[in-house]
């Protein structure tokens, strides 16, 4: 039995533990476990989620706290590993025809209460649309907007429940402490998010 290739992604910033993590798996056809090493949970679910979409199982161990393991295996398809660098998987096509980007709590520079006001209006306005946006993306501060005490919380319930599929950005709730207060959408990482906006056909920022 061949030990697992090794990849130190401690220390490393978003979207790198997921590069990272493609580089090795492209470098090496023919090793079947890899073993990435990283220090903090958004980026462990981050190369997880990753190996998953490319058809390899993974599973995640913690070690200590500054150490989290995450355990790559592509064994038994029998076949022509698509990691070959010769023949790199296709990248997974966003569906999405229209992707709203929100990077901030508020809409507008200027005076705060205000900018409130005109975010909470347009998430509104954006939820009683008779054609819906498909995605919804939050980076930065627009974080809050999807944690518990966010006022436009039924709003984005309402997008949500009608098919518009929220994401939220792993480093900005890690940066701003708001990890366990994500009340709705999906826990992202920049590189699913630049993915996502290099094949949406529109992308509208307010």
């Amino acid at each position: 039995m061949h030990e697992p290739i090794i990849v130190d992604a401690r220390g490393q910033a978003c979207p790198f533990p997921v590069v990272m993590t493609k580089k090795a798996l492209a470098e090496n056809p023919d090793c079947q476990d890899f073993l990435i090493q990283v220090d903090n949970q958004v980026a462990s679910q981050n190369v997880s989620k990753y190996a998953q979409s490319q058809g390899a199982e993974s599973r995640v161990e913690s070690s200590s706290e500054d150490l989290i393991e995450v355990k790559i295996s592509r064994s038994g398809s029998g076949k022509t590993s698509p990691f070959s660098a010769k023949a790199l998987p296709e990248p997974v096509q966003s569906k999405a025809k229209r992707v709203v980007l929100i990077g901030s709590e508020q809409m507008g520079s200027g005076d705060d209460r205000l900018g409130d006001k005109l975010i909470a209006s347009f998430l509104f306005a954006l939820s009683q649309q008779d054609e819906l946006c498909d995605q919804l993306i939050f980076y930065n501060t627009g974080v809050k907007l999807c944690c518990r005490a966010s006022a436009v919380i039924e709003d984005l319930k309402t997008l949500s429940a009608n098919g518009v599929k929220v994401i939220a950005c792993g480093t900005c709730l890690e940066h701003f402490g708001l990890k366990e207060e994500l009340e709705i959408g999906e826990i992202s990482n920049m590189y699913d998010i630049v993915e996502i906006l290099m094949t949406a056909a529109v992308v509208i920022r307010p």
